[in-house]
């Protein structure tokens, strides 16, 4: 009875769409123009933490050639732990916002921009969803070899802000 009731509503509503007139079509964007990179996912958030993933198709070693030009720029982290990230496959940059736009052009994104607003976020959250895993698979981490149960590998996040 409710898919009924809904007809007549959806009928409606095609009716008023195909009496309205057609829009001028929007001007093509430039490439890149899509989303400034450096705009933030929250207009107004400053205190907090946003995270973008770009999924990318790597040719001719583009990303390396990218991450090397800021991979000396400082990062609030200490070398210890940065040196840990980095032996377990994770690599920390620094890319200043008005650099963003640049860096982003460089790369052949292949699958939509994920953009995640986590504000101040003490607990811990799933921030990036990885592939499963079986029982028994290897790992490589900084600290040695792991076995893994089966489940899923996650990045997991938390953020707050300190004075200073």
């Amino acid at each position: 009875m409710r898919f009924r009731a809904a007809i007549p509503g959806l009928m409606l509503a095609a009716v008023v769409t195909g009496c309205a007139p057609t829009p001028e079509p929007l001007p093509e964007p430039a490439p890149g123009a899509l989303l400034d990179p450096a705009t933030p996912a929250v207009m107004g958030a400053t205190n907090g933490l946003e995270m973008r993933v770009w999924v990318i198709e790597d040719q001719d070693d583009v990303l390396a050639e990218v991450l090397e030009r800021y991979e000396a720029r400082p990062t609030p982290m200490l070398d210890s732990v940065r040196s840990a990230w980095r032996a377990s496959g994770l690599r920390v940059i620094a890319v200043p916002h008005s650099e963003l736009g640049a860096f982003r052009e460089r790369l052949r994104v292949v699958a939509p921009e994920q953009r995640d607003w986590f504000g101040q976020s003490p607990d811990w959250s799933e921030a990036i969803r990885g592939r499963r895993v079986e029982a028994g698979e290897v790992l490589g981490l900084a600290d040695g070899l792991m076995k893994t149960p089966a489940g899923r590998l996650r990045v997991l996040m938390r953020c707050w802000a300190i004075p200073g």
